[in-house]
């Protein structure tokens, strides 16, 4: 009986506290001067990215939708009706701090052009730091000098190798789907990532390959592919994330937190032997301006001590990983999800295209 008395002490107490630290930050909110919305729980606390899963669909019975924005995913199934409801621009208070969401064009440009007085929140940015810092997640003079070494390689010349290579990929694709036979293709979605990889290493990292292999296959040592270390990773980020920061991952299975602690391990090996190959080819003399070569040279300077300043290895790795990242999961998903689906739903369009 003691012991339950105890428990519901501490559970009234945190309570209590969590209380007092959302009717505070309300009440700073409120001082700012746009509608607030109250979220009970810190989008980006650790209690959320342990539990958040679970304790989610407890949240939707709360009153007043207090649950309905604690996770970032109402963003997408909401669209602008949050908008129409509240007004164009509205805060969340949530005990650890207050966001602002902006659906305004005017004020959106506004805070992307002061880049000095609107930093990234470590706290959302911190997670994409998985294998270093990166042109993403970095601000101020570090964003400047990552940004003037990465970008150079996506310019006209580049275009049009990532058109050709697209345009090949897909027709090995189609020729892939066509040869199924009567069972036909009923999933697009890994044939389609396979796609956006293989245009990315091609035209990004000066790797060609066929569509058929290429990124799907096993080589060396490695215990995945580089697709498949990949996608493990995206499809269990936060998992991802906690292991490489060696926070508590007590509400996961061992044999998860190997098969994500394998994956990590294999693509970081991956990214190193591109970097290494490079480091060879512009040693004979043999690189292509592509983002491979911009950061090896950056790392270069970096090590010769260049005054404007180069790359060290780790922002090497945590920039490849993010252009991975945005070529995988963005390129892939949107392709499968809106461009093929409509195709086929659209004879007319795709015999427009066809001419």
């Amino acid at each position: 009986m003691a012991f339950l008395l105890l428990i519901a002490c501490i559970v009234l107490t945190l309570i209590s506290l969590l209380t007092v630290k959302l009717a505070r930050r309300y009440k700073q909110a409120r001082l700012i001067g746009f509608p607030v919305v109250v979220d009970p729980i810190d989008q980006t606390g650790l209690i959320w990215k342990q539990l958040g899963d679970r304790i989610k669909p407890f949240l939707d019975y709360l009153p007043f939708r207090i649950g309905h924005y604690v996770e970032f995913r109402y963003f997408f199934r909401d669209r602008y009706s949050p908008h129409d409801r509240i007004g164009s621009v509205y805060s969340i208070a949530a005990p650890d701090g207050i966001m602002i969401v902006v659906a305004d064009a005017d004020m959106a440009d506004d805070i992307l052009a002061r880049r000095k007085d609107f930093i990234k929140p470590r706290t959302m940015f911190e997670a994409l730091e998985l294998f270093g810092p990166n042109v993403t997640t970095v601000d101020g003079e570090a964003w400047q000098k990552q940004r003037r070494l990465t970008t150079p390689p996506f310019n006209e010349r580049n275009s049009s190798l990532v058109w050709r290579e697209a345009i090949g990929q897909a027709k090995s694709m189609v020729n892939t789907w066509t040869s199924a036979g009567d069972e036909g293709v009923s999933k697009t979605i890994n044939d389609t990532m396979t796609l956006a990889l293989h245009v990315l290493t091609a035209a990004g990292f000066g790797k060609p390959y066929e569509f058929e292999g290429g990124v799907t296959k096993l080589t060396g040592d490695h215990k995945l592919s580089y697709k498949d270390s990949l996608r493990l990773i995206l499809h269990n980020f936060a998992l991802a994330y906690l292991i490489e920061t060696e926070q508590s991952t007590t509400s996961v299975t061992e044999s998860k937190i190997s098969e994500i602690s394998t994956a990590i391990a294999d693509f970081k090996l991956y990214m190193a032997e591109m970097i290494d190959e490079e480091k060879a080819k512009i040693g004979a003399s043999l690189a292509k301006e592509n983002l491979m070569s911009a950061l090896v040279h950056a790392s270069e300077s970096e090590a010769r001590g260049n005054e404007r300043g180069g790359l060290s290895r780790e922002e090497m790795l945590g920039n490849l990983f993010i252009y991975n990242l945005a070529g995988h999961d963005m390129s892939g998903g949107v392709r499968d999800v809106y461009v093929v689906k409509v195709l086929i739903l659209s004879i007319t369009t795709v015999e427009e295209l066809s001419k």
